[in-house]
């Protein structure tokens, strides 16, 4: 029996005359999966499912086919391909090497609806519906219209400080410090702690970038993508705070930094995080198309993306699904997200991907069954196991992604409606968890917990919760 790796995979591809598009849409599987394995070569282990659906291809193979099949294996790299001279590294590539996403991106734009759906109301029809088009633009274009610093400005009153003249890679490390600093605050207590404070770091961040003399180019791509990651922390705080139009601002300067500083792993994950704000406003046809811009990032012939990038595209994308009501897609982009992860090799994850553990991976797939047994309800059966192995794997570090894990794990208990007594022990644990957090996103979420309690109202032990619930969403 055969067992298949990247290269294997590219043989039988080639013995089809298929283009690597082609031949994920012949195999069911996205696009950026067979480009990634074709990448990764004999380095890649694919995970169960896959190398059944490659066993049935092959087996379909006519003759003629499975002799092409078999010359192309002898002459197959089992490895990727070498690095032309001079080519950047894949996290500091420049601009220039973000031109080849214009034809990837193209279909992407013109196939977005300008009419987006109906949203929530804290947010004007406009607001989320610029950030595609937009975010399309900087990955196309590689270009900052107008200065960072200017645009910050305009979210927040100018501070009047000076930043030092020149900037040494000491300096970027202390930025970098203290951006890890706010994440971990944001992670523990939500983004109500000291959310103004990060924006006027930002500022000065960013004016920084714009007076100051960096000592090398590498220096000052470092500061950039220093600023973007920063940008990406403060914009997530807005989010959880639902000053979601600030955000959004927030997340296309980093995406601006970013794609300016030629990180193309951190434009993917801002994109990613872009994409998170839709999902929680209701807008899954949007956010899939941001991962799917996510992925592009992703897919670039120079560029070896992370198996954790991938691993959190494939997730969200399964998030996706799942809000439209999708088992099967949703199914399948878990279990890419599940190959990917399990194909992280022991290097470093950088900060703005350090969250994705198995805990977090988790997380994602039991929330996402949650959201879709609303449309499906057996997938809440699902959704309740993999929840309760978040919830037990959270630390005190990741104390908001706990209560929010706890409060989805009592709306499962409510979605089957068994076990109504345990589900309440849960959802007070969660109500617990909310009183030491600023999060109104945390809130969002008791509101729909609290939806889904009404049609138990008249058990006694439900009535006396909804109380309880209704007492922590007037108390704050």
């Amino acid at each position: 029996m055969l067992t298949w790796s990247g290269r294997e995979a590219k043989a039988l591809r080639l013995a089809r005359r298929m283009s690597i598009r082609a031949y994920a849409a012949h195999l069911g599987v996205a696009v950026a999966s067979v480009a990634n394995w074709e990448r990764r070569g004999t380095a890649i282990r694919l995970r169960h499912e896959t190398q059944e659906i490659l066993d049935r291809d092959l087996a379909q193979l006519s003759d003629d086919l499975g002799r092409r099949f078999q010359s192309f294996l002898k002459t197959t790299p089992s490895g990727p391909p070498p690095a032309p001279a001079g080519k950047p590294s894949p996290t500091t590539a420049g601009p220039e090497s973000v031109a080849w996403q214009r034809a990837r991106i193209a279909d992407l734009d013109a196939a977005y609806d300008r009419t987006p759906p109906a949203v929530d109301d804290r947010i004007s029809r406009g607001d989320l519906a610029e950030a595609l088009p937009a975010a399309a633009e900087i990955l196309v274009r590689s270009a900052v219209t107008v200065p960072l610093h200017s645009r910050i400005a305009e979210l927040v009153p100018p501070v009047d400080m000076e930043g030092p003249r020149r900037i040494g890679s000491s300096d970027v490390a202390r930025i970098e410090a203290t951006t890890s600093a706010f994440r971990d605050w944001d992670n523990r207590w939500g983004g109500g702690l000291s959310c103004a404070a990060v924006v006027a770091h930002l500022q000065w961040v960013a004016a920084c970038a714009a007076q100051s003399v960096c000592s090398s180019q590498k220096v000052k791509n470092r500061l950039l993508t220093a600023l973007a990651d920063l940008a990406g922390v403060a914009a997530f705080r807005s989010y959880d705070m639902n000053h979601h139009p600030q955000a959004r601002s927030l997340w296309i300067i980093g995406l601006d930094a970013a794609v300016e500083a030629g990180n193309v792993d951190l434009a993917g994950t801002t994109l990613r995080q872009l994409a998170h704000q839709s999902l929680h406003v209701g807008r899954a046809d949007e956010a899939l198309r941001l991962v799917r811009l996510s992925y592009a990032t992703a897919v670039d012939p120079g560029h070896d993306a992370p198996e954790l990038a991938l691993a959190e595209t494939a997730a969200y994308e399964g998030w996706c699904h799942a809000a439209a009501g999708k088992l099967r897609p949703c199914q399948r982009a878990f279990g890419r997200a599940q190959e990917h992860f399990a194909n992280v090799g022991g290097e470093p994850a950088p900060p703005w991907l350090s969250h994705l553990d198995t805990a977090e991976l988790t997380a994602l797939q039991g929330h996402s069954y949650h959201v879709l047994a609303q449309r499906v309800p057996d997938a809440a059966d699902e959704a309740a196991a993999l929840l309760r192995r978040a919830v037990a794997s959270r630390g005190n570090a990741y104390a908001r992604s706990r209560t929010l894990n706890l409060i989805a794990l009592s709306g499962t208990y409510f979605q089957r409606g068994t076990d109504l007594e345990e589900g309440v022990a849960v959802g007070d644990e969660a109500l617990r968890g909310a009183g030491t957090l600023t999060s109104p996103r945390a809130l969002d979420r008791l509101r729909a917990l609290k939806t889904l309690t009404i049609a138990h109202t008249g058990l006694p032990a439900v009535a006396l919760f909804q109380d309880r619930l209704d007492r922590v969403l007037t108390d704050a």
